[in-house]
């Protein structure tokens, strides 16, 4: 039963109701669960605007649906959207949006997020392969002017091998570009190979600058289904860390994808349902994404070209030696 004040405030609106409040006023009587209660209510309405009940008692009944479809439909899993800067962890291990706003120029955390059309989630910490941020050091870190943050990050990549400023700005260049790959005026992303013989420090070095980069993944396998899911639902950064890269990638039958991650755009098409027939049976997805590789073998022949050529590349040389220290390292002739 409603208490006193909700049934004197319903009485007052429908007595004082016109044409344009009537909605509003179904909508109020819709919600209350006695149907006794809920007849008197619309006895009301009908004799204040002279419909019949039928039309009031319809007009009921396709709210009450909306209302059940509007709960049933359940919110988008996302972890990329407009406005978006990254994914992060609060302090109770939660995933959030970390999200801009361009009027105060600011980071918001959400939990959930409307983007206008529907409602938006991040996945669980679990669905996620690679360490998040905490919010509440981005959000401190973002407030300031670091102008210190491209030194800072090759001392960083310095720490863990022996490598020249030259090669360290490359890398460190390529780490910056993960983060602004999504950006207006990058339409190509190096891909990174470390190429040499065993125990050089190549696993230790690309590690290194996959977790310094956006959403960096490591991987010592490789499977068509995770580079796409890698590319299309979380824009990652990959990390390819094989014996034979180039052999695993062909046996694989993941050509394409590879050779196409350089470039914004780019995108492979795969037949998911064929007996649904022509347009209705293939699917488009994502293959842009920036790419580390290491490799105790040479990479194919075209994608040598591709690197040595057309776009920057780092190559570690078979000749490198290893360094008497504490830790692997990486020396160039």
């Amino acid at each position: 039963m409603l208490d006193e004040k909700v049934q004197s405030s319903l009485k007052d609106l429908i007595s004082s109701a016109n044409p344009s409040s009537l909605l509003l006023i179904i909508q109020a009587i819709a919600t209350i669960d006695d149907p006794i209660t809920r007849e008197g209510y619309i006895g009301s309405v009908v004799k204040k605007f002279k419909v019949s009940k039928k039309t009031i008692t319809q007009m009921m009944q396709a709210m009450i649906s909306q209302q059940t479809v509007e709960a049933d439909v359940k919110p988008t899993i996302t972890a990329n959207m407009d406005s978006l800067i990254d994914l992060a962890s609060d302090n109770q291990g939660n995933c959030l949006f970390l999200i801009e706003n361009i009027l105060t120029d600011s980071l918001e955390q959400y939990s959930s997020y409307n983007d206008g059309r529907t409602d938006l989630i991040p996945p669980t910490v679990s669905q996620i392969p690679y360490l998040l941020p905490r919010s509440v050091e981005v959000l401190e870190h973002y407030a300031k002017d670091d102008t210190s943050l491209m030194p800072d990050l090759i001392l960083y990549l310095k720490r863990f091998c022996h490598i020249t400023d030259g090669q360290a700005i490359i890398m460190a260049t390529a780490v910056f570009a993960s983060y602004l790959q999504d950006h207006n005026d990058i339409n190509y992303l190096p891909i990174i190979s470390l190429i040499g013989e065993p125990e050089r420090g190549k696993s230790k070095f690309g590690m290194t600058a996959t977790f310094a980069s956006y959403r960096g993944v490591v991987l010592n396998g490789i499977r068509e289904a995770h580079l796409i899911r890698l590319a299309e639902d979380y824009s990652a950064t990959i990390f390819i860390d094989l014996k034979a890269a180039w052999k695993k990638v062909v046996s694989e039958k993941c050509e394409d994808i590879i050779l196409g991650r350089y470039e914004k755009g780019h995108q492979i098409m795969r037949v998911i349902s064929p007996e649904k027939g022509a347009f209705a049976d293939s699917r488009f997805f994502k293959a842009y994404g920036p790419t580390f590789i290491a490799s105790n073998e040479p990479l194919d022949r075209i994608l040598r070209w591709l690197y040595e050529e057309i776009y920057p590349c780092f190559l570690i040389p078979s000749s490198a030696r290893q360094m008497p220290c504490n830790h692997e390292n990486i020396h160039f002739d």
